[in-house]
């Protein structure tokens, strides 16, 4: 099945802004293969956070279901995204068979994406926004 544009271009963001994080922790002398976060986006409502992390520490955490363990590689970058401080959705959006040390550009990063997990992070995305978006006009309804 063909990705529409929009799915493409989706994509291509996200994974420019995860290489981003990637070089940008780089350039402060991180050790990446150790594993890293980023927080990404936070207000009084929601928060996206990235994780970094090498497959055995992920395993080593025991956070996560035997499903999505079966999926961890060589390196592995999750979202999560939290509503009012509780995680609402926590996604492998992308796995490595190399160390995050090797990642050379975004384009390496966009071939590992999962979709279907990048699927479920946009919806989380969306529906927080829209839970807060409907909370925020019932307790300050436009005047007319």
């Amino acid at each position: 099945m063909e990705a529409s544009n929009e799915t493409t271009s989706y994509a291509r963001s996200i994974a420019s802004d995860i290489f981003t994080m990637i070089a940008t922790s780089r350039q402060q002398g991180l050790d990446l293969d150790a594993g890293f976060q980023n927080q990404a986006f936070s207000n009084q409502v929601m928060t996206i956070r990235y994780l970094f992390f090498p497959r055995k520490q992920l395993l080593n955490m025991g956070l996560f279901p035997k499903d999505m363990q079966k999926r961890f590689k060589t390196s592995n970058i999750l979202s999560i995204v939290e509503q009012n401080g509780k995680a609402a959705s926590v996604n492998l959006l992308c796995t490595l068979n190399s160390p995050f040390s090797t990642v050379e550009s975004a384009e390496e990063i966009e071939t590992n994406l999962l979709s279907k997990e990048l699927d479920k992070f946009a919806e989380a995305v969306r529906r927080v926004l829209s839970e807060d978006f409907k909370e925020a006009t019932e307790a300050n309804p436009p005047k007319q």
